[in-house]
């Protein structure tokens, strides 16, 4: 084996000797002793701090420089569209989140911090919902994968491709991380045990033994479970938290005259022409608003969460959005909203809305899953809104920090 003394450095990992050798190749070949160096595109470090920290932490700036591109883009041109904003994420953002997962796995959560802080900031920004948003609802909403998730599951596929491969040196290499595992050793294949097991919700998830690591099949069944386990946790956590009973229970068509649960999809709703309108619904359904059932769940009492327009029952979408009479301008409003929503609803779905008309919050909740209505229940969330940031502005509310947006910077 031949090296190139020119292309070659030597990194001391672990404690560091008082005097530092001299490393050659002979005839003058002296290698140079350093301690970060970029290697197949992996920037790599001997100091404490970790091995491939200074990897994660040039991806996670060259992703927020790509955010600020595409954020400096809907300046000039407007708010684009979700549709749009998820395929430029995936297209300029996402190959920088997950370069090298493959080869490096994730083990510790803390070294990839700074790119989940990336891969979160820009699916709120593009859905319109503060930093105190839930987590769940970015990736039900949109169809996205959690960070972690994404990077697991290439790593599997990975396996797969090589298991696939006619390459006979890369099997060998798989072979061998198998069976230092089996060994007790750490190795890629037990750095990848690791990561399946850390992920949220995937602690039950049936990781291979050793030797079905390198039965295609058997990893075929491992990205399925992975997969599956993925959709249970987030159906999990909208189903298990009341500040998203919008979303409980709710089924997507199946094409076939049916309906089926679709754990992650872009919403009808985000598809809203109007940016404006769209967030504002967005913000409802998925309880990120201003009112005060929200802003003052925790903080507030029984009469910090009264309605700021009536100051009589508990501040909620329901309250504000069919039954307040404490401004009339809300009133009139909502006379407008109802008849806009019969004109463009049909008979049947008339008939459902009278049916509940005793039921306010189930009313709300099928207001905002009715697709032809879906932009008029948008303009009227939108204006709801403004009336309540006007109550704001003028002393009858204190939400400003929360209340704002995260920016693409």
């Amino acid at each position: 084996m031949l090296f190139n003394a020119t292309k070659s450095v030597v990194m001391i990992f672990g404690p560091q000797p008082t005097v530092v050798p001299v490393f050659d190749l002979g005839d003058g070949g002296a290698l140079s002793v350093v301690k970060e160096h970029t290697y197949l595109g992996f920037r790599l470090s001997s100091r404490g701090s970790g091995m491939l920290r200074p990897h994660y932490e040039a991806k996670a700036a060259t992703a927020q420089t790509m955010r600020r591109v595409i954020g400096g883009v809907g300046q000039m041109a407007g708010t684009l569209p979700v549709a749009m904003l998820v395929m430029l994420y995936m297209a300029l953002i996402d190959p920088h989140l997950v370069h090298g997962c493959e080869v490096v796995i994730d083990e510790v959560k803390v070294a990839y911090e700074k790119l989940e802080k990336v891969h979160k900031g820009f699916i709120r920004k593009a859905v319109g919902l503060t930093k105190y948003s839930l987590l769940a609802v970015l990736y039900t909403e949109t169809g996205l994968e959690p960070l972690a998730y994404r990077r697991v599951l290439l790593a599997v596929g990975y396996l797969l491709y090589v298991l696939r491969s006619k390459c006979r040196y890369v099997r060998c290499a798989v072979q061998e991380a198998v069976d230092l595992d089996r060994r007790g050793y750490p190795s890629w294949a037990s750095s990848l045990r690791t990561a399946v097991r850390a992920l949220e919700g995937g602690g039950d998830i049936d990781f291979p033994d050793a030797g079905e690591l390198v039965r295609e099949g058997r990893v075929i069944r491992l990205e399925a479970d992975i997969l599956r386990r993925m959709d249970q946790y987030l159906q999990a956590k909208v189903e298990g938290t009341d500040r998203l009973s919008l979303l409980h229970g709710r089924k997507e068509d199946d094409g076939k005259g049916g309906e089926e649960v679709v754990v992650r999809k872009l919403r009808h709703y985000l598809r809203v022409y109007n940016p404006g309108h769209r967030k504002a619904l967005a913000r409802v359904v998925l309880s990120d608003h201003r009112l005060a059932t929200r802003v003052r769940r925790y903080t507030g009492g029984e009469e910090e969460q009264k309605c700021r327009f009536c100051r009589g029952a508990e501040e909620s979408v329901a309250h504000v959005w069919l039954e307040c009479e404490g401004r009339p301008e809300l009133v009139e409003r909502r006379e407008e909203y109802v008849r806009q929503v019969l004109g463009v609803c049909s008979e049947v779905e008339r008939e459902r809305l009278f049916e509940l008309d005793a039921t306010p919050f189930q009313q709300v909740k099928y207001l905002v899953g009715l697709r032809g209505a879906v932009a008029v229940t948008a303009a009227y969330a939108y204006d709801v809104e403004r009336m309540v940031r006007a109550i704001e502005r003028g002393g009858g509310g204190s939400e400003g920090e929360e209340g704002d947006e995260v920016e693409l910077s």
